[in-house]
């Protein structure tokens, strides 16, 4: 009698079914789950969408050259969610990306009251947060662990406004010593004018003007005109993009000149030159850098951005692009999906001059607080239907118009 034993098409049926089941799991293995909280509608949609971009190519980027190479060659994924501009729906959308789509780390795009809410959910869950955009200082200032902000702080932007004005104007017929400074009434405005406010007096600078303006102002003549009234050298705003268009228009309608005007926040919105056509000429920005910078990775970005969006880099895709290098590198050096090893690889990372440096954020450190060391920002002007970077010298491609012409001069 025969012995009875496995056929051979049962056993190969066995050993499919074992590489299929496990081939399954390896797949599941290799993907990283990251999740990007960000605004899609509302007035900052467009500023997003850039957010959007810059997050995209890296990940392109990233997965194109092997992946997560300590995790096998896991590839990033990320999972977009629109926060609206609205703090209760980033922190909703936050535990939402922790919860049911398990991702391994948040990534908040813009707008620091949203950041400053959404952020509190990697905290709790100890998932690692990169703040990619959010520059009020309080974000940083909670003695949380898992929340990292690759971007300047308001007290950079304070320094990072008033140097380039000193340093531009010096020698000049219109040096600054005389500051108009506006701002909205969030905490976005009101945490980088309190730090312009302490910045001043260093460099022997006063502000002559302060005028803070609730959300949605749709009338900024009482503004320009106590504006006009005060003479400054130059006028620092600090507004959403409507608010620095609506300025801009009043301005030029009520024949306001200054040395110079020089915003953040909406001025670094795409549709801010879009809006204003020629009103835009000889505006000045702070920024992390602009598509005419004397930097060859920030020019590669900008040919990158071109080819696959049909766009110019901003400083919007730059920052998102750099913190998604940034988080890539903690991944790699952990190797771990482990939100405690992540975030200890984040808050060990010391990298002055990485490749990915694409633009004033010249590398990472992060401090006891969380903040980037390296995170720095340039300033650009609006010339000839572009933004130059103007400052600083070793990046600057071409040199600044001070003081910009008045109104009635301009063609």
């Amino acid at each position: 009698m025969k012995k009875k034993g496995c056929r051979p098409w049962v056993v190969m049926i066995i050993v499919l079914s074992f590489f299929l089941f496990t081939g399954t799991v390896s797949a599941a293995e290799k993907v990283v789950k990251l999740g990007l909280v960000l605004p899609l509608t509302g007035q900052a949609a467009p500023v997003g969408e850039f957010v959007k971009m810059g997050n995209e190519l890296a990940v392109e980027e990233i997965n194109a050259a092997g992946g997560i190479k300590s995790l096998g060659g896991a590839k990033l994924q990320l999972i977009i969610a629109d926060h609206q501009m609205k703090p209760e729906v980033g922190i909703a959308q936050a535990e939402r990306l922790v919860k049911e789509e398990k991702v391994a780390a948040l990534l908040g795009g813009y707008m620091s009251a949203v950041i400053y809410t959404s952020s509190q959910v990697g905290e709790k869950y100890k998932v690692p947060f990169i703040v990619q955009g959010g520059t009020s200082n309080n974000i940083c200032e909670r003695g949380f662990k898992y929340v990292f902000r690759a971007i300047p702080n308001s007290t950079v932007y304070a320094l990072d406004i008033l140097h380039p004005l000193k340093d531009i104007s010096k020698g000049t017929s219109r040096e600054v010593k005389r500051i108009g400074l506006t701002y909205e009434m969030t905490s976005y405005g009101k945490s980088n004018a309190e730090a312009i406010r302490g910045g001043v007096a260093p460099l022997g600078m006063e502000i002559v003007a302060d005028l803070p303006y609730p959300p949605q102002t749709t009338d900024f003549s009482l503004s320009v005109s106590k504006l006009k009234a005060a003479n400054p050298d130059a006028v620092i705003c600090v507004p959403y993009v409507t608010d620095a268009v609506m300025l801009v228009k009043t301005m030029k309608e009520m024949d306001f000149n200054t040395g110079g005007v020089i915003g953040t926040g909406g001025f670094l919105d795409p549709t801010f030159t879009e809006m204003l056509g020629k009103m835009a000429d000889y505006i000045f920005q702070v920024a992390y850098m602009s598509e005419n910078m004397k930097l060859p990775s920030a020019i590669k970005f900008h040919q990158n951005m071109m080819k696959k969006y049909g766009k110019p880099a901003t400083g919007d895709a730059a920052y998102s692009y750099t913190g998604m290098y940034i988080l890539r590198d903690a991944i790699e050096k952990a190797g771990s999906l482990e939100g405690t090893k992540i975030r200890d690889a984040l808050a060990s990372l010391d990298e002055p001059h990485p490749p990915w440096a694409i633009c004033s954020i010249t590398g990472v450190k992060f401090d006891e607080k969380g903040e980037n060391i390296y995170a720095r920002l340039c300033t650009s002007q609006y010339l000839k239907g572009q933004w130059w970077t103007v400052w600083k010298p070793e990046v600057a491609k071409t040199t600044a118009v001070w003081p910009v012409p008045k109104w009635s001069e301009r063609k």
